[in-house]
C-alpha cells in the first residue's frame, strides 16, 4: 500500500471492493436518497415537463422515492401521468 494516499469512487460500491483488508485506502460516497431525489425534481422543473411517469421498487424506499417526488413535481405545476411500481427478484 502506498501510504498517505486514497481512492475514492462516487456511486454504488460492489461488496467485493469493501474488504478494509485489501482495499484499506478506498472510500465510497454515496449520495442520500433525499439529495437524488431532489435532483431528479429539479431536472423535471427544469425540463418543464408537465406529465411524468414514474418507475419504481414494490418496498419501503420506492414508495418513499415515490411520495417525494410526487409531492416535488406537484409543487412545480406538474402532474403524475402513471406510477409502476415493480417487484425485485434476486
Amino acid at each position: 500500500m502506498i501510504p498517505n494516499r486514497a481512492l475514492l469512487s462516487y456511486g454504488l460500491l460492489d461488496p467485493a471492493l469493501r474488504s478494509k483488508v485489501l482495499f484499506p485506502a478506498l472510500y465510497g460516497m454515496v449520495p442520500s436518497e433525499s439529495s437524488l431525489l431532489s435532483g431528479i425534481a429539479r431536472l423535471i422543473q427544469h425540463f418543464n415537463w408537465r406529465w411524468v411517469g414514474l418507475i419504481a421498487s414494490d418496498d419501503d424506499r420506492g414508495e418513499r422515492a415515490v411520495e417525494t417526488l410526487a409531492r416535488e413535481i406537484a409543487k412545480g405545476g406538474g402532474c403524475l401521468a402513471f406510477t409502476w411500481m415493480f417487484k425485485k427478484t434476486d
